[in-house]
């Protein structure tokens, strides 16, 4: 329902139940009068989410008017028709309300990130501003200040400290209001006193019986810990209750200190100086106890010394590093730098403890830094190392860490006894003395044991390419060719186990860059081209980069990869593509037709193009039969914010599978997909869409076109899918190229027109971004099959809230919090952006990400 001020509205409404989608703040004073037609046959609830005010029209009668003050506002209708006659609100302009969240805590490195989400003022937007202030012996690198949740990481420290943050927010007018958190942070060389976990057999209890661990003294119930402590001391006094208390006290009593917690609150932090002599008493002690059902527990003291004892010999602290990802040849380094004692330095010894079956030849196994090369194996493996660290004393510890190894180069592609190898080096290749290499002559191509003399031009090696033979082009890891290409590919390789492969050689350095500047990265020109596989390579526009100390100013652009003609097999994984006026292009031409194309674990970002040369798109797909997109990325694609004739339109896209595919043989799974100029998937052929991440696309999923219905035999079928954070499209303003279309997940009005199917199950379409009337969750269509799908905060008329969902609110943002990096939606796509050559970050595919999602939805 759209509701207007001063407007005379009439509606009908049959027996459903819906929330108002329009954002009502708590302090808003709403006036409804609405006067029923005839006497309504049941009743009319309007009521307070909020504090649970419920005014009910009583049966018989015509009119209701009534003023609430409201968060939001149920409605539950039974075939009633009435008139809204007034809908009104105060429009004195009032001050925000600033909220800085609750007390945190952390230790030396952790990050920690400050919340303002709670802030709200009833006219306006807000914006923010954070600042550090009181005397404090540490200064804070607060990281994006003017945010609702600005960041910052623990510095190293000696002793703990309160840190104080002031936020201050402004409406749109003017006005402001500020708030206070406090930040307790402290090192990791601390001794932990006494702990005792959450579990109800220990817990300190309030049943009714008044069960306690123990009890205090001065008549107060409780826990007290004898441990002597002295002046000077730090005491961190931490605890959790099971519910906010309305009654009572609880506090923390420390050397005749005393800390409370707030009714509101159920996490207690108090940092503590010891200012006698020395004292034994460390309490967590109840005056009056709260109510019944009380379960306090997690409790902890923690000491920080002031002067510790220099006798005693504190045990090291033993770190084996991050895991790590690898392909078979890859030069592995592990790293035990974070490890560390208080008194004396370290020895370190490392072993492998798997039981994987590969045998590692571990070098320096008693450094800091080992090292060795990931053996070829088939599959994907885990290689587990355990470190012990020893102080001068003999105490140690121990850590572990985990490899994950992927097949590499060798184990994916086999050359055969007349394959060419044709090195390329940027660095140490020259044209007029190499020569390509048979692969008879070598054990693994990847890593060559025998002296080669490389190509330096990409140009001199593609004449080096034989029609019909499996040569391998493998460019040197970690280097850059700039203002090359490969230009014209007008060869195919012998069959799908014989490609014709572009590729890396080496063991350690990132994917070889293809710097082409306006120049395609490869183009195959109305051929027949087949049997082709791009791996692990980096094509790079760089003049179109804005960022770039190169950029031109310029529309001019090429597409990354083209393939235009017919042929069969073509492959392109772990591959980046950025910059292009389009990303990638296979589109069958004159007659010709390609088959089976594959693209999977790529990565496609900010492919864009001015009007007047033209559409853009990530990926643009057309006249294919067989499409496979498998775990790749795609971002920003379409458009480009920093170049003024560069706008979103409706065009682009960023992935365009157009009507003449063929749509029972394509498959589109585990992709990330985000910010497109309108679409992020544009499938218009049909097709199997499944478990795919959509972020902040004006249009997550489209099945069908409605010009073209789907053919005959032909599933478009959308399962599993997440759609998330549906953005506008030129969210200022727009002209003729632009819609305000925020579509989740869209059926073609006409697709089942030729005998085509439609089948849309278990999706989720949740949080826009921006909310407005072509909101649209799901568009479906008659004769389509829509099963046990969800939407939640995107348009009003079909939102299925459920109370009982864990945290519906849920986005990208929380995601990050959860696995304890930087919550923001930029952190997220760079880290996706950036990601290295054989990278796989479990953390970072759509299954992870839809299966958090889902669980905030009880899924």
């Amino acid at each position: 329902m759209n509701i207007f001020f001063g407007r005379f509205i009439k509606y009908k409404f049959s027996f459903q139940q819906f929330y108002l989608s329009f954002i009502l703040i708590l302090s808003l004073c709403i006036k409804v009068e609405a006067q029923n037609i005839s006497p309504h046959p049941s009743t009319l609830d309007i009521a307070s989410q909020y504090n649970g005010n419920k005014v009910t029209l009583p049966y018989g009668e015509t009119e209701f008017s009534n003023i609430f003050t409201i968060n939001s506002t149920k409605i539950t209708l039974s075939n009633i028709e009435f008139n809204l006659k007034e809908f009104s609100k105060n429009t004195k302009n009032t001050p925000p309300r600033a909220d800085a969240g609750n007390k945190k805590i952390g230790s030396t490195k952790e990050l920690i990130t400050l919340d303002a989400r709670n802030s709200f003022d009833e006219e306006s937007e807000l914006s923010y501003r954070w600042r550090q202030v009181g005397n404090s012996k540490n200064k804070i690198n607060l990281i994006n200040p003017t945010t609702s949740q600005p960041h910052f990481t623990v510095p190293d420290l000696t002793f703990a400290e309160v840190i104080n943050f002031e936020l201050t927010v402004t409406d749109s007018e003017g006005l402001s209001n500020t708030d206070n958190v406090s930040v307790i942070i402290y090192p990791h060389n601390v001794s932990n006193i006494f702990y005792h976990p959450a579990t109800e057999d220990k817990a300190w209890l309030y049943n009714g019986n008044e069960t306690y661990i123990s009890t205090g003294k001065n008549g107060e119930s409780g826990l007290r810990i004898y441990k002597k402590v002295y002046k000077g001391d730090q005491i961190l006094a931490k605890f959790s209750i099971s519910s906010p208390h309305s009654t009572g006290s609880l506090f923390s009593r420390i050397d005749n200190q005393k800390a409370y917690l707030s009714h509101n609150e159920t996490d207690f932090y108090h940092l503590f100086t010891i200012t006698s002599d020395q004292t034994t008493d460390l309490t967590i002690a109840a005056g009056t106890f709260p109510h019944s059902g009380i379960i306090l527990s997690d409790i902890e003291f923690i000491l920080i010394s002031a002067n510790p004892d220099p006798t005693l010999n504190s045990e090291p602290i033993a770190n084996a590093g991050l895991e790590q990802t690898v392909s078979s040849g890859d030069n592995v380094t592990l790293d035990g730098t974070g490890s560390g004692d208080l008194e004396s330095s370290l020895t370190y010894k490392w072993k492998q403890i798997d039981n994987s079956g590969i045998t590692v030849n571990l070098r320096n196994k008693e450094t800091v830094n080992p090292t060795f090369i990931v053996p070829a194996s088939s599959g994907v493996n885990t290689i587990s190392f355990e470190l012990t660290v020893t102080d001068e004393e003999g105490l140690y510890d121990k850590a572990t860490v985990n490899v994950l190894t992927l097949p590499g180069l060798l184990q994916r592609f086999t050359p055969s006894n007349d394959t060419n190898i044709i090195y390329v080096s940027n660095r140490k290749g020259n044209d007029e003395a190499a020569t390509p290499i048979s692969a008879s002559e070598i054990i693994d191509p990847t890593s060559p044991e025998k002296k080669i003399i490389p190509f330096k031009t990409l140009k001199a090696a593609m004449s080096q390419l034989r029609d019909g033979y499996p040569d391998w082009i493998l460019l040197k890891r970690g280097e850059t060719w700039v203002n090359e290409s490969f230009g014209i590919l007008n060869k195919s390789g012998r069959n799908i186990k014989e490609r014709i492969l572009f590729a890396y050689y080496g063991n350690k350095g990132d994917r070889p860059v293809i710097k082409s500047g306006p120049l395609s990265g490869l183009l195959a020109n109305n051929q027949i081209t087949s049997n082709i596989a791009i791996v692990g390579l980096d094509f790079y526009a760089h003049t179109r980069d804005p960022k770039s100390k190169d950029y031109v100013i310029s529309g001019q652009g090429e597409t990354g990869l083209a393939f235009v003609g017919g042929g069969n097999n073509i492959l392109i994984e772990d591959t980046l593509i950025r910059y292009f006026k389009n990303g990638a292009i296979v589109q069958s031409f004159d007659g010709k037709i390609y088959k089976n194309f594959t693209f999977k674990q790529s990565i496609i970002l900010h492919s864009y193009s001015i009007p007047s040369l033209g559409h853009s798109s990530g990926l643009y797909l057309e006249g294919i039969d067989g499409i496979l997109i498998e775990d790749n990325f795609f971002d920003h694609n379409g458009w480009n914010e920093e170049i003024k004739e560069a706008t979103a339109t409706k065009f682009n896209h960023n992935i365009y599978i157009q009507t003449n595919n063929i749509g029972k043989n394509i498959i589109v799974k585990n992709n990330i997909i985000s910010r497109g100029s309108s679409h992020g998937m544009h499938g218009r052929a049909g097709g199997l869409f499944e478990n795919n991440l959509f972020i902040s696309n004006s249009i997550g999923l489209q099945l069908g076109y409605k010009t073209t219905p789907l053919k005959i035999g032909t599933l478009a079928h959308a399962k599993n899918n997440v759609i998330l954070s549906g953005k506008l499209m030129a969210p200022t303003g727009g002209d003729s190229s632009t819609t305000k279309a925020v579509w989740g997940l869209y059926t073609e009005t006409n697709a089942l027109d030729e005998g085509g199917e439609v089948l849309v199950e278990n999706n989720i379409v949740a949080n826009a971004v921006y909310h407005g009337d072509s909101n649209l969750d799901y568009k479906m269509v008659s004769g389509g099959v829509y099963d046990n799908n969800l939407s939640y905060n995107w348009n009003f008329y079909n939102d299925n809230f459920d109370p009982s969902w864990k945290n519906p609110n849920s986005n990208i943002e929380n995601y990050m919090s959860n696995i304890d990096k930087e919550p923001t939606l930029e952190a997220f796509l760079n880290i996706l952006s950036s990601r290295k050559l054989n990278d796989r970050n479990k953390l970072f595919t759509a299954t992870e990400v839809n299966n958090f999602i889902r669980s905030c939805f009880n899924k």
